[in-house]
């Protein structure tokens, strides 16, 4: 996506009552500066710095205002996604893939762009009730993985992104990406709705290891994802990580309370799954 940066720049300078002349001074040209509120040239990162200096705004209101004037939407598309915790809300998926659609209608954008083929291969694996995903899927995910794989440190858009992908990976990719994910997540304590983010990977990988059998597994990534879930009340996490925590310990009050938690937050899909989960699973983890 090609952001015109310098139109809502210059519509910033106008207002604050600031000449080209000004922002200029002997440090670069009127050509330049010209260019760039004209969309012909981004400048680079020290220009940029003068220039935002010049109309004394920081890097992060500017950009605080871009996404204001331009990609609320795309914003809201990516943590959508990167919030959620259950592959199986057919109807909510189905909702990002239309804003998706409708966004690279009129923008280029590779974030979006993945987010797109995620959510298409995690429906046709729900609709067509597939154990594992297509072909086409497969080379979809390989490709993002070619990419994140080779990355010596993970950020908290990788961290997402990885965590969205997490469902259509192999089982002995994600018992093996396990540990280094929540090396990764440690690596930000202190960062901002990072506790989030891990209960909602926890969550997440909780479900994958519990569908394919790997109890051992499912077992610490439950008590995990319950203890955190409690601590940052995250109602909606701490309901499912109540039920699964409970099946792992035979305790029946703790299952009970997680499923009033749902009824209660109207989670009727949630609610659904859990109860699934218990028929299926409880005898078989203890």
């Amino acid at each position: 996506m090609h952001w015109n940066y310098g139109k809502i720049y210059r519509k910033i300078r106008k207002a604050k009552g600031i000449s080209q002349q000004a922002v200029c001074k002997d440090i670069i040209s009127r050509v330049t500066l010209s260019h760039f509120e004209n969309g012909k040239h981004d400048p680079n990162y020290v220009t940029m710095q003068h220039i935002l200096r010049q109309i004394d705004m920081s890097f992060d209101e500017f950009e605080f205002i871009c996404n204001m004037y331009l990609s609320e939407e795309r914003e809201n598309i990516i943590k959508d996604l990167h919030s959620s915790f259950s592959s199986a809300n057919i109807e909510h998926l189905k909702e990002i893939k239309k804003r998706c659609e409708n966004y690279l209608k009129v923008n280029e954008d590779i974030a979006i762009e993945e987010i797109n083929g995620i959510v298409s291969s995690w429906l046709h694996l729900i609709e067509n009730n597939l154990q594992e995903i297509d072909e086409k899927s497969k080379e979809f995910v390989h490709f993002i993985w070619q990419r994140l794989s080779k990355m010596d440190t993970w950020y908290s858009r990788e961290i997402s992104l990885i965590n969205s992908i997490l469902f259509l990976f192999p089982i002995e990719t994600t018992v093996e990406l396990f540990p280094r994910l929540m090396k990764t997540l440690d690596r930000y304590d202190g960062f901002y709705e990072i506790e989030t983010k891990k209960a909602t990977i926890l969550v997440n990988v909780s479900t994958i290891f519990l569908t394919h059998h790997y109890f051992n597994e499912f077992k610490i990534a439950a008590e995990q994802a319950y203890h955190l879930a409690k601590k940052i009340k995250r109602v909606d996490l701490l309901a499912i990580a109540s039920v699964r925590f409970g099946m792992c310990t035979n305790d029946k009050e703790k299952i009970k309370k997680g499923l009033e938690l749902l009824k209660w937050a109207d989670e009727e899909i949630l609610l659904l799954e859990a109860k699934k989960e218990i028929e299926l699973y409880s005898s078989l983890l203890n």
